[in-house]
């Protein structure tokens, strides 16, 4: 559950933050082998329409 929480704010707060950098760090996580990253991530850009 605590994972899934900082998971959630750790995109938020990429996002919010909006520079180029940050949004090199998701596509990053995006890759990542763990699950619940990847679907935080992936979301986050559908949420935001992120590219």
């Amino acid at each position: 559950m605590v994972r899934k929480f900082l998971m959630r704010n750790c995109c938020f707060v990429l996002r919010a933050i909006g520079t180029e950098e940050a949004k090199e760090k998701l596509k990053l996580l995006a890759k990542s082998d763990k699950d619940i990253i990847r679907e935080h991530v992936e979301d986050t850009f559908e949420m935001y329409k992120l590219s």
